[in-house]
């Protein structure tokens, strides 16, 4: 019966060692997502680095990640989040070394900003599905509808 006990009881201690060995801890969650959000981001696919880039800060914040997000909002032309991104990541690390840079970027997103229009679509009869390329094949939304419209080489 000892021996038994015993046998079972380095199961159990294994088993849990082994378990609480394979959990993956914050940092190496935010190093996973950091790295495949720069693999996406290389390819230009900037949605799902932004969503990467999203899944490392929620694991374990780091403003660096702030600036990442930021790019990725400014290439996907959503200049009022990636302004909100820069200064953010320029207000948790003051002296970064990247801050004359990041102080031009704020620069010609602000003028992004400056440049982006209003679309007003109306319809006969009213309450057409509305498409756009940007959309992704998903409605936009249903007339009459406005939306902003930003030029296409911004």
């Amino acid at each position: 019966m000892r021996k038994r006990t015993a046998i079972l009881t380095i199961l159990i201690l294994f088993t849990w060692n082994s378990a609480r060995a394979t959990k993956p801890s914050a940092v190496q969650i935010q190093r996973k997502h950091f790295q495949r959000g720069q693999t996406a981001y290389r390819l230009t696919q900037f949605a799902k680095a932004l969503a990467e880039y999203e899944a490392a800060l929620k694991a374990k914040h780091h403003p660096v990640i702030l600036f990442n997000i930021a790019q990725c909002h400014r290439q996907l032309k959503q200049y009022n989040k990636a302004l909100f991104f820069y200064k953010l990541y320029l207000s948790e690390r003051p002296k970064a070394s990247n801050r004359r840079m990041v102080e031009r970027l704020i620069a010609k997103v602000k003028r992004a900003i400056g440049n982006v229009g209003r679309l007003s679509v109306v319809t006969t009869p009213p309450g057409a599905t509305l498409y756009l390329d940007q959309s992704g094949g998903k409605p936009a939304g249903v007339a009459p509808r406005s939306c902003p419209c930003v030029p296409v080489n911004t």
